[in-house]
């Protein structure tokens, strides 16, 4: 299958070792190095369920090169997944072993976001030594609500006031006041031996794996994302199990559509438009189709290796249209103005130089 199927890239199996099938195109290699290597964007992963006789673990980022037209926000893109039989630590290294050496970069800027799945973040921090871990919030606020309900038996009121708590915590500015806030939270468990020894770890991980991270990602951390194109893999699946083949299809289907509106942003169609400072490779759709498939290729490999961190834009030059098939043209400098004028286009008369005015009487 890796012969035939771009998108399948290894197949491992043996009497000792699960079965793992890494899953992913060349243009989201690209894009994990130049948005999430350097930590412009949170690489998540999460787990999913009932899909098949097979777990699928998908990994997701932002895409910061376009942007959706209705909302403004830069649209989730999948990045590389895998399929396994057995949900353990030498499945997961496996995959992320296999996709650092892909990447073949130094993962100090990375920041990866998972739940509170132990395998799975031990695995990732080994593959992609250096990077930083977020654990997701809302994982670690059903964490300790479950704690609270089957271990403690504390009632609802009392369990909405620690998450209440919580929510104040995790927004400290400093971690002075974190501390405080910290030591109010196991005062209201000194009479519950058994909840001080949990809460005191789970403050910790809070501490280091959530709060600690807000200012390298700009927010509160949550993996909904991840869990949201779970779902759209669901819902493609008709909510049904499917065979291994057609779960490869499925998503191979899904991935190359997202990778299609990057190339209908590029000439003003579809529901994204390209983001700032990507601007210079918009291209009327008249142009495009002009190109080769070659020359289309390469137009969309150079897009999806520029990193506006280190590549000078160019701006594109002025063009106009014969044939009234070119959407764009950029406005000339001082359109609309008068000769001579240096006020405002409109309100403001002309004003003459003195030249003008001499050659007027002439």
């Amino acid at each position: 299958m890796t012969a035939t199927h771009e998108f399948v890239r290894k197949v491992s199996h043996g009497k000792d070792t699960p079965t793992s099938i890494h899953l992913y195109l060349d243009e989201q290699i690209l894009d994990l190095r130049r948005f999430c290597l350097t930590g412009k964007t949170v690489l998540g992963a999460d787990k999913t369920f009932n899909l098949g006789p097979i777990f699928v673990t998908v990994t997701i980022f932002k895409h910061l090169g376009v942007v959706r037209t209705k909302t403004g926000g830069h649209p989730i893109f999948f990045g590389p997944l895998f399929l396994y039989n057995k949900s353990d630590y030498q499945a997961f290294f496996d995959f992320f072993g296999n996709l650092s050496v892909v990447l073949d970069d130094d993962f100090d800027n990375l920041i990866f976001g998972s739940d509170d799945e132990k395998a799975m973040h031990k695995a990732a921090t080994r593959a992609f030594s250096g990077c930083n871990h977020v654990l997701c919030n809302e994982r670690l606020k059903d964490d300790v609500t479950r704690f609270f309900r089957d271990k403690v038996g504390a009632e609802e009121k009392r369990r909405n006031s620690l998450l209440q708590m919580y929510g104040d915590l995790i927004k400290s500015t400093t971690e002075d006041e974190f501390d405080v806030k910290c030591a109010e939270i196991l005062e209201t468990c000194n009479d519950q031996p058994l909840a001080r020894p949990y809460l005191v770890r789970f403050l910790e991980t809070a501490k280091e794996k959530q709060w600690r991270k807000i200012p390298l990602i700009g927010n509160i951390w949550t993996n909904n994302n991840s869990e949201s194109l779970n779902h759209v893999l669901k819902c493609k699946s008709g909510w049904k199990q499917q065979k291994i083949p057609k779960i490869i299809d499925q998503i191979y289907g899904v991935v190359k559509v997202q990778y299609k509106e990057i190339t209908k942003a590029m000439v003003n169609l579809g529901p994204f438009h390209l983001a700032p400072g990507y601007g210079h490779f918009a291209i009327p759709i008249n142009e495009w189709s002009k190109k080769s498939d070659s020359e289309k290729l390469q137009y969309l490999l150079n897009f999806s290796k520029f990193r506006l961190n280190k590549t000078k834009q160019t701006p594109r030059k002025h063009q106009s249209s014969t044939d009234n098939s070119l959407l764009t043209r950029l406005p000339s400098v001082g359109a609309g103005q008068k000769r001579g004028q240096k006020d405002r286009k409109r309100k403001h008369r002309t004003k003459k130089n003195e030249a003008l005015k001499k050659n007027a009487c002439i």
